[in-house]
């Protein structure tokens, strides 16, 4: 809505205006090098920052690429790897601390029970 000092326009009402029909046709004709464009600078500027991120030139393509790639690829699998290694120690430690506080447990209740057989 548009504000005049004595006049109030609401450009979504079609009997005051002609604004919805423009914009239709406006977006309708153009909506195709809209869309184009929009992924053309999205995609691009997407694509340099993973370069980036990468330390590649945009320019680089072929063995220094697929060197750079090779290089990314060992480097996750070596973190996924010490990070399963922690993981597997964290959840072995843990199992180990669970069995000894059941055999604690255990210990507990059998001395408890030897107790109460001895009086009875």
């Amino acid at each position: 809505m548009c504000c005049i000092e004595f006049l109030n326009v609401f450009v979504e009402n079609e009997e005051h205006c002609d604004f919805v029909k423009l914009r239709e046709a406006v977006l309708r004709t153009n909506v195709d090098a809209l869309r184009e464009r929009t992924h053309r600078v999205l995609y691009e500027a997407y694509r340099r920052e993973r370069l980036r991120a990468m330390k590649v030139g945009d320019g680089d393509t072929g063995p220094k690429m697929m060197e750079a790639f090779a290089q990314k690829q060992r480097e996750f699998i070596d973190e996924m790897t010490n990070k399963d290694k922690i993981l597997r120690e964290e959840f072995v430690a843990r199992v180990n601390k669970k069995e000894e506080e059941m055999k604690r447990r255990e210990e507990l209740v059998s001395c408890y029970f030897s107790f109460l057989f001895f009086f009875f």
